[in-house]
């Protein structure tokens, strides 16, 4: 019997091969190449080895090809997990290098499969297991002894008046010490297999936690040469990002791989550094928060601070191949993420911050007003601030000849994002004596005086000054739904030119929040995005290509403009009188004595020589 057919194959060594079929500009960092490299613990430290890639904390995050940070969508196992509300990637999100096979960056023009990005896409492929068994224990550690010293930061320092001969601004470089760190990042990786050839695992646990001392130094506002220590307080806080993941894939016959994935994610943050080394300006803060725990202040409260920011996410994907000229993939995937960082230890109720006041010793505007300076710790409240994004997709690729050979695939995407917030919610009081009500500092045309300012021992026919009651926060729930369809065709006509050719549609709702504007949506035809590119293979060796790419990208819309345009922030600013020989400011100027029983209507309301409602607000703006 003599011999059928032969084939030789022929393995050499040398340069890189160029995807010469390829017309987009993308950068792919394999596990190998990242335990080659000195990095930090995460994968966006090694974001900057890719061109046309830099950190930019001005342009909101990483720049792509000078693209800003909040115009980058960043991928994980097929499962979008940029910021819901700002874009950017939160620090739940930047996983560990323990978990990552590889990272690709795709700069421009990449395929219609991708969208919701007009700079660049972060895509992350985490590890799995296989037939044998594997298993690694690493820790990493970054000093502060290690680092650099601190840049010199330009303050400026402004005495006198403009009005006059006496105004001087001083402008002055100062470097702070450094403060004491330590980041620890250890690792345990497991894998292998559960059934071998049918299913395996990987599981990870690779948390990353700082630490951090302070030694703070209040020094007066104040030109150095007359710049004086005012006190000073050592802070301590910790953070703690937990990354614990594991990923089954599974073959229960030869044309099907499944694929599941969970990684648990939350941030703990225990104790707050209000202050850096230098602090101009800086003062102990106290909080007195009654009961068993009384009066806490330095970093006996600021250790007590911080939050607890929950994080999960799940993906699974099922890839079917009925042929070997077809392939069918379905993912879905659901995150959840709950930004509720700094919400330990926050006093409630109302803070009030003198502007103008009492100079200390006198007793100009009686015993019940406050002295100028004065200023009650933030109190700013963060319930709540849910997002839960649900994914859905699915594609289809086949291979075929047809004046060349073509690799077509086409896909939808179904991705929807709830939001449930309750935030940044707060209560202050702005007291200014000696100002009348219609010369506040932030506002003007309020309300016409009552009387005038009050001289020195009057106590009837006029006012000590006015105040202004501020309440601001982010509340309400709200939804969207994008859906895309998309088509693109890699054809190669010839040994050495490919030409790809796609098109992407999308439909988008945006939410309302609260009810109080009708949401609106992009329709079919309103995000129509082409994409065509070309390449050639220069010399047929697979080395050099010229290639060349012409597409339209359409950003989503982040929540931040629905919340703060459609109803999900809530501003109301009230103004009142001082009167004099009134109770201390602190009983005498409450949100219900000054409201009464107005109900906040969409544009306010002002009363230009009486009130607005049963309380002493006399205007109100929104």
């Amino acid at each position: 019997m003599g011999i059928k057919s032969s084939v030789e194959v022929v393995v050499t060594s040398g340069d890189t091969v160029v995807d010469t079929g390829s017309s987009e500009i993308s950068t792919s960092v394999s596990s190998a190449k990242i335990e080659s490299l000195p990095v930090a613990g995460n994968f966006t430290s090694l974001l900057k080895i890719v061109p046309g890639v830099r950190p930019e904390a001005l342009a909101g995050g990483f720049t792509i090809d000078g693209a800003s940070g909040a115009e980058n969508t960043f991928v994980i196992d097929g499962q979008e997990v940029t910021n819901y509300r700002n874009a950017g990637l939160n620090s739940n999100n930047n996983v560990p290098f323990a978990l990552v096979q590889e990272f690709q960056v795709k700069s421009s023009g990449f395929n219609a499969e991708y969208g919701g990005a007009t700079g660049g896409v972060v895509n992350v492929v985490t590890k799995g297991g296989n037939n044998q068994f594997h298993g690694d224990i690493g820790i990493g550690f970054e000093p502060s002894k290690l680092q650099g010293g601190n840049r010199p930061g330009l303050n400026r320092f402004t005495s006198g008046s403009v009005s006059n001969t006496t105004y001087v601004a001083t402008n002055e470089y100062i470097t702070a010490p450094k403060s004491q760190y330590l980041t620890t990042v250890p690792s345990v990786n497991l894998s292998g297999p559960i059934l071998k050839n049918k299913v395996w695992f990987f599981a990870s646990y690779s948390p990353t936690m700082f630490s951090q001392t302070v030694d703070s130094v209040y020094y007066s506002s104040a030109p150095s040469a007359t710049r004086a220590v005012t006190g000073g307080e050592r802070y301590t806080g910790k953070q703690r990002n937990e990354y614990s993941f594991g990923r089954i894939d599974a073959s229960p016959f030869s044309k099907l791989r499944l694929t599941g994935t969970f990684l648990y994610n939350p941030l703990i943050q225990q104790g707050v550094i209000p202050y850096g080394t230098y602090a101009i300006g800086g003062t102990t803060s106290c909080v007195n928060f009654g009961g068993t725990i009384g009066s806490l202040c330095g970093n006996d409260l600021a250790s007590r601070q911080g939050g607890f920011q929950s994080s999960k996410n799940v993906t699974g994907q099922a890839v079917y191949t009925p042929l070997s000229s077809i392939v069918a993939t379905f993912r879905y995937s659901r995150g959840f993420l709950n930004e509720k960082l700094g919400n330990y230890f926050k006093p409630s109720g109302t803070r009030y911050i003198c502007t103008s006041g009492n100079a200390a010793g006198t007793t100009t505007f009686g015993s019940e007003a406050c002295t100028t300076g004065i200023n009650d710790p933030a109190n700013d409240q963060t319930f709540k601030d849910v997002s839960v994004r649900t994914n859905y997709e699915g594609d289809m690729s086949f291979l075929f000849n047809a004046g060349g050979r073509h690799e077509l695939k086409g896909g939808y995407g179904h991705q929807a994002i709830y939001n449930d917030l309750l935030k940044n919610f707060t209560t202050r009081v702005y007291m200014q004596y000696g100002r009348p009500i219609d010369n506040d500092f932030n506002w003007s045309n309020l309300a016409t005086p009552s009387a005038p300012i009050c001289a020195v021992g009057q106590v009837v026919g006029c006012v000590l000054g006015h105040g202004a009651l501020y309440r601001y926060g982010e509340r309400g729930e709200g939804s969207n739904l994008n859906q895309a369809i998309y088509v693109q065709d890699k054809w190669q006509i010839g040994r050495r030119f490919t030409l790809n050719v796609g098109v992407r549609i999308e439909k988008e709702s945006l939410p309302s929040f609260n009810g109080f504007a009708a949401p609106f949506a992009f329709g079919w035809g309103d995000k129509i995005a082409p994409r065509i590119g070309g390449a050639f293979d220069v010399f047929g060796d697979g080395k050099t290509k010229v290639f060349g790419s012409y597409g339209k990208f359409y950003d989503r819309l982040k929540f931040k403009m629905a919340q703060g345009s459609f109803g999900g922030n809530f501003y109301r600013v009230d103004f009142f009188e001082i009167a004099p020989n009134n109770a201390p400011y602190r009983s005498a100027y409450t949100p219900s004595t000054i409201l009464g029983n107005f109900t906040d209507p969409i544009g306010g309301a002002c009363a230009p020589t009486g009130f607005i409602g049963s309380g002493l607000s006399r205007c109100q703006n929104d």
